[in-house]
């Protein structure tokens, strides 16, 4: 399954490694349900073991061989794979449960080598890390410090400037967008101005109902988003610009799991107030602090504005 909040590790590290387990498999599953790549998308850490349900259970191996949650896979077969992608590691690996349920087993090699399942019986070095504190207790005290931090200066001047309740014209709306398109990743406003916009549109959305019933001759319905800027602005190429004649309909889930979600929402809230009444936009699951936390967007967003 997908591992959204990854932790950093490097099982390179010698000076990290506590400790060495060495585990030979005879058979897959190996009972180890799901792994983690680090956050840089190298490498593969245990995520969360299988328990034995009864003796002698496959779901019980990697436990039973004393392997825990967080170690972190330095070898297959010999090969040290500590600073591999985490898809090749996985490929080599093969330890899947695999699913019948839609009439034919299904398996598809994902990483850039291609490799092949390791042949059987599989020799797996595993590593414990020393690793930074990632308890819920410290993760608080880290959010802490950040909002106290929340509103230093940034280290170059933001290329955009947002006056609240202003005028949104459509030349700030092409601004916007290629700035972000020159800056992906980047601070574009300063973290006073982004409140601001989040602030004015918000102003918005209570002046609105709960549900609201709108009549168009036509409108673009846009799914999930999910931090796919490019994707927003094929759609845009496509389909023309949000405007009173060609209103659009954001269907929810507008960040997290796409690496740009910052600039996803930010584009979605000027065409927001720029055309207030020409552009819709549903609360999808995502459109939620827990959800948030969990799948991407307060990630990206943490690096500009270390309170968000």
């Amino acid at each position: 399954r997908r591992i959204d909040d990854c932790p950093t590790f490097d099982a390179s590290d010698a000076a990290s490694v506590r400790r060495t387990l060495i585990v030979t498999y005879e058979k897959r599953p190996f009972g180890i349900l799901a792994y983690a790549p680090s956050t840089d998308g190298k490498g593969a850490c245990v995520w969360q073991l299988g328990k034995e349900r009864y003796p002698g259970d496959y779901q019980g191996r990697a436990m039973r061989a004393g392997v825990q949650a967080g170690f972190a896979v330095k070898s297959v077969g010999g090969k040290d794979v500590a600073r591999w992608d985490f898809l090749d590691i996985m490929d080599l690996l093969d330890d899947k449960i695999l699913d019948n349920s839609s009439g034919k087993f299904r398996f598809q090699s994902r990483g850039a080598q291609g490799n092949t399942p390791a042949p059987l019986p599989v020799e797996i070095e595993y590593v414990e890390l020393s690793v930074a504190d990632t308890s819920h207790s410290n993760r608080l005290e880290v959010a802490q410090r950040d909002l106290e931090q929340c509103w230093s200066a940034p280290s170059s001047t933001p290329p955009m400037r947002y006056w609240p309740r202003g005028d949104i014209d459509d030349t700030f709306v092409q601004q916007l967008i290629r700035h972000q398109k020159d800056h992906l990743g980047e601070v574009i406003f300063s973290g006073e101005d982004a409140m601001r916009l989040v602030e004015d549109v918000t102003e918005l959305f209570k002046s609105e109902k709960t549900l609201n019933e709108v009549s168009f001759d036509n409108c673009i319905v846009v799914g999930d988003l999910h931090g796919q800027f490019f994707d927003l602005l094929r759609i845009f190429e496509a389909e023309g610009m949000p405007s009173p004649s060609n209103p659009y309909l954001f269907n929810g889930d507008f960040v997290d799991r796409g690496p740009y979600s910052m600039e996803v929402i930010f584009t979605l809230f000027a065409l927001k107030r720029r055309f207030p009444d020409a552009v819709s936009m549903n609360r999808g699951n995502h459109e939620s602090a827990d959800l948030n936390l969990r799948y991407g967007r307060c990630r990206n967003s943490r690096p500009l504005w270390p309170c968000w």
